[in-house]
């Protein structure tokens, strides 16, 4: 409510910060999810800050889903964000960080810039949420024989392990104490023998 009120009010959706994150960038860093809807339904600005690359490289989808925020990146996604950089995207964002005068800014290079999918795939816990999100991904039509960085798609799935979701994590979590008490008592009961 209280952000409703201030874009109501003339706050700005333009201003950015160090690294090149505007205001889009920041609500997805921190999931947002209401307010970006919002700002998406009711200001073309919006909208229009989605494909802007902060200093990583990352447009926001890219950081909703750098971040975890699957259902997030999905709905800015269904609401017409860009999914991924361009050429132009690229050069924009490195003719900001040259104006502003940064000399340890290197370059980015849009060969660089992970597709979400790659992105996705290579969080390092998989998640229900995160496996649903690949499969959307893949159903959209995401192009499963991209690579950035020398890794594949298929690179990406064979090193994520992305049968181990939440539940099964949580079964083998389960299954690993049992086994681990089972052990315990086990040495126990060794021990008690032993001394007798």
């Amino acid at each position: 409510d209280l952000y409703c009120l201030l874009h109501r009010f003339g706050a700005s959706l333009k201003v950015v910060d160090k690294q090149l994150n505007n205001v889009m960038h920041m609500l997805c860093r921190f999931n947002y999810v209401g307010f970006v809807g919002y700002l998406m339904e009711h200001d073309p600005i919006a909208a229009s800050l989605c494909s802007d690359l902060n200093m990583q490289g990352l447009n926001v989808v890219g950081v909703a889903i750098n971040n975890g925020f699957y259902t997030l990146a999905k709905c800015l996604i269904d609401a017409g964000a860009a999914l991924r950089a361009t050429e132009e995207d690229v050069k924009k964002v490195n003719m900001k960080m040259r104006l502003q005068g940064n000399q340890y800014y290197n370059n980015i290079q849009l060969e660089n810039c992970q597709p979400p999918l790659i992105m996705a795939m290579n969080r390092q816990r998989w998640t229900d949420s995160c496996y649903d999100f690949c499969k959307y991904l893949i159903e959209k039509g995401e192009n499963l024989n991209e690579s950035v960085n020398n890794a594949t798609v298929l690179d990406c799935l064979l090193s994520s392990q992305p049968y181990k979701t939440e539940a099964l994590l949580r079964r083998e979590d389960a299954v690993n104490r049992v086994t681990n008490k089972r052990m315990a008592e086990q040495q126990e009961a060794l021990l008690k023998e032993q001394k007798e």
